[in-house]
C-alpha cells in the first residue's frame, strides 16, 4: 500500500500529470474537503465528483487533499458560518436566494450558512494549494531535466544496479525509458 502511494507520488513528480490536472485536482479536492456533511449538501458532492471525471483531474491529489483539508475545515467552521451569514444576508444573497429551491440545485444545501462559507474557503484554499503545487512540481521537473541531461554525477549514480532497483520499486518501470 505504501509503495503504491510512493509510486503515485513519483509519477506525479515525473511528469504524467499536466499543470491543469494538478491545479484542478487541488481546487476540487479543497472545495470537497471543506464541504459540510453529505446529508447537508449531497448535490455538491455529486457535482464535484462529476467535474473530477470530466476534467480528468489527478485522482491521487484529489484523494490526498480531501481528508487533509477536511481536518482544516473543522477548525474553520465558525469562520465559514460567519462568511456564509455575511454572503447570504448581503447584496450577493439576492442572487443566491432564488437558487435555493430550484430543482437539482436545492440538493446543494445553499440555504445553510456553513455551506456557502465552506465553498468560499475551499475555493480560496484550492487556488493557493494549486498554485503552490504546480509551481513546486514544475520547478522539480525542470531541475531533474537539467540533471538528467547535464550532470555526470547523476549519470554515474543512475548507472548503479541498486539505484536502478530502487527507482523501479519507488517510481515504476517507465522511469529509465524517458526523460522527465
Amino acid at each position: 500500500m505504501i509503495i503504491l502511494v510512493i509510486r503515485k507520488f513519483g509519477s506525479l513528480l515525473r511528469g504524467k500529470a499536466t499543470p491543469f490536472q494538478i491545479y484542478s485536482a487541488c481546487l476540487i479536492g479543497s472545495i470537497v474537503g471543506f464541504l459540510p456533511n453529505k446529508t447537508q449538501c449531497l448535490g455538491l458532492y455529486i457535482l464535484f465528483f462529476g467535474i473530477v471525471l470530466i476534467l480528468n483531474a489527478n485522482l491521487f491529489i484529489t484523494a490526498f487533499s480531501i481528508p487533509v483539508l477536511k481536518l482544516l475545515s473543522y477548525l474553520l467552521v465558525p469562520a465559514c458560518v460567519q462568511v456564509g451569514f455575511t454572503v447570504l444576508n448581503g447584496p450577493v444573497g439576492d442572487w443566491i436566494k432564488p437558487l435555493i429551491n430550484m430543482p437539482f440545485i436545492a440538493w446543494f444545501g445553499l440555504e445553510y450558512y456553513v455551506t456557502i462559507g465552506c465553498l468560499l474557503f475551499g475555493f480560496l484554499f484550492g487556488i493557493a494549494l494549486g498554485s503552490t503545487l504546480v509551481f513546486l512540481v514544475n520547478k522539480f521537473r525542470k531541475t531533474m531535466m537539467v540533471l538528467e541531461n547535464d550532470s555526470e554525477k547523476y549519470q554515474k549514480w543512475m548507472a548503479k544496479k541498486w539505484v536502478k532497483i530502487l527507482v523501479f520499486i519507488f517510481l515504476g518501470k517507465d522511469k529509465g525509458k524517458k526523460l522527465t
